[in-house]
């Protein structure tokens, strides 16, 4: 993770705990004997990687896919052989597996735009 040295006097003021030059907390609950002139504080501001969910991407995708393949059997004409269950589970789950693809690639697109540089 790329991490970005700010001066102390520019860094905002809801950063993290500053930490001095040797890598210890600003706010530790030191004595002070350290004199403010060999204690260097160093602020670091870290990128935070925003990225999507895949999993509740991909869930909801299957959900949809299926509530709408149920839609659709359910409104077509019967097949000969078939009961009504029996169509709308098939074009149900044809359905979920084309939502979680393309809630996948939605969130691939996602998590490309942005975590740009």
């Amino acid at each position: 993770m790329p991490e970005e040295q700010v001066p102390a006097s520019t860094a905002p003021s809801q950063s993290p705990q500053p930490e001095t030059s040797d890598g210890r907390s600003g706010h530790d609950g030191s004595s002070g004997s350290e004199s403010p002139a060999t204690a260097q504080l160093v602020m670091t501001r870290r990128r935070v990687r925003r990225t999507p969910n895949f999993g509740i991407f991909m869930i909801t995708g299957g959900f949809i896919g299926f509530l709408a393949g149920a839609i659709i059997a359910s409104r077509g004409e019967d097949a000969t052989g078939y009961s009504d269950r029996t169509g709308i589970a098939l074009i149900g789950v044809l359905m979920a597996a084309f939502g979680v693809l393309i809630a996948t690639i939605v969130a691939l697109v996602m998590e490309k735009l942005l975590n740009r540089d």
